[in-house]
This record gives structure tokens, C-alpha cells and sequence, in this order.
């Protein structure tokens, strides 16, 4: 039943092509789990035009779990962005709503295989105030794809998983000069991404993340079940 419901998610997510990937815990079947969490994004190659990326993201974090192998994850908070633009310069957008979903899904039941395998999708969205350059209205919002898979093995307290992950980011350009919408799509798709679960008590985790190859990109956040 847990692979026909991890297909159809699968199907529905076909289309999106780096973001954290929210780590190895999950919450209990039918809990909640609330958190906070930083997100810095250091440097992602676009292309159509060629440039860099990064931008800060500030969430508060929401997950449920319907059963004991499945939950969904919502985000809510601030970002901003900085769009290094090979040909024009860079522009450094404010801070504005930035917001996301997604859901995880373990594929190996608990506490009954060496290793835990889990399957992530997840997604980020950053509206930034738009910026005024030589007389120029520029507006930018951000559109940031995951899916990955994550391997994951419980240590004590200690919960440590590497991942292979697909990502894909998405710029969506519009100008007061011209409002044709311009997208610009990362380069590099396929990454790698490290982290820790820290198990603090029954209630209470911590994680830290790093994400490579495709890009570079760091996470903190602090998370309590209820």
C-alpha cells in the first residue's frame, strides 16, 4: 500500500526538478512536529542568462504524519535573494515572503533493517521586494525543487544520513521595462547532502545539514513533537 501511495506522489512530482532535505525523523503516526529553522543557499549556477545564486531563508516548519512511514512538511517565513548576473552585475533582493511543501516517506519499516532508506520531495518558494536599478523596476521570485533519497542509520542518540538528491531552481524574471517573464533554470542538477540528527529527548531534535556538487548549501533547525 505504502509503494501505490509513494507512486502516485512520485507521478504528481514528475515535472519539478535544492533545498534541505528535512533529515531521517519522522513524527510518531498521527502527531505533529513544529519547528525553526535557517536555510542558506551559497551559490547555485544559472543559465539563459548565465550568473549565481544565493539566498538566506528564515522558516517556521510544520510536519504531520498519517501514519507511521509518511508525513507531509510545511514551511513558512522570510528569504531574500542575490541574482549575480554574469553580463549586468548583481542585484541583492530584501527580504519578503518565502514559503514551502513537501512530504517523506520511509521505504524500509523501522526498527527492522540495518539501514533506514527514505524517499523525499520538497519544495521552496522566495518572493523578495523588488529593487529599483537606474530608473528599472526588477521583480524576482525563486522557485526551489528537491527530490532525494535518503539513507539513514540510528546511532544512540545520533542519527547520521548521507542523500542523493535532484534539484532543480528556477528564476522568474520581470522587469518594468519589458513584462515578459523571464526564467532562467539551474545548471547543475544531480548533488550530494550530508547531515545529522541530534535526538535531544522522546520530544526534541536538532539537525544540521550541508549540500554539495550541485550546489553549495548549509541548514540548521530545531524541531519538538507534539
Amino acid at each position: 500500500m505504502r509503494f501505490f501511495i509513494l507512486i502516485v506522489f512520485l507521478l504528481c512530482a514528475a515535472k519539478v526538478y535544492a533545498m534541505p532535505t528535512q533529515g531521517a525523523v519522522l513524527p510518531d503516526k498521527g502527531s505533529w512536529a513544529q519547528g525553526l529553522e535557517v536555510n542558506f543557499l551559497f551559490e547555485k549556477e544559472m543559465k539563459h542568462p548565465k550568473g549565481k545564486v544565493d539566498s538566506r531563508q528564515y522558516f517556521t516548519m510544520l510536519s504531520y504524519a498519517p501514519s507511521d512511514w509518511f508525513c507531509f512538511d510545511f514551511r513558512a517565513g522570510s528569504g531574500n535573494l542575490k541574482f549575480e548576473e554574469n553580463s549586468n552585475g548583481t542585484i541583492n533582493y530584501n527580504t519578503a515572503f518565502a514559503g514551502g511543501y513537501g512530504f517523506r516517506a520511509r521505504l524500509t519499516q523501522a526498527n527492522r533493517s540495518f539501514m533506514d532508506i527514505l524517499y523525499g520531495f520538497q519544495h521552496i518558494s522566495v518572493h523578495p521586494d523588488p529593487r529599483r536599478v537606474d530608473g528599472i523596476k526588477n521583480e524576482i521570485s525563486m522557485d526551489d525543487w528537491q527530490a532525494s533519497v535518503i539513507c539513514a542509520k540510528k546511532i544512540n542518540f545520533l542519527y547520521p544520513y548521507a542523500a542523493v538528491k535532484y534539484s532543480r531552481v528556477n528564476l522568474t524574471r520581470i522587469t518594468s521595462e519589458s513584462k515578459d517573464r523571464k526564467i532562467s533554470g539551474s545548471i547543475d542538477r544531480v548533488g550530494f547532502a550530508a547531515g545529522i540528527d541530534f535526538i535531544i529527548n522522546k520530544y526534541i531534535n536538532a539537525n544540521l545539514e550541508g549540500r554539495f556538487f550541485d550546489e553549495k548549501g548549509f541548514s540548521v533547525n530545531l524541531s519538538w513533537r507534539f
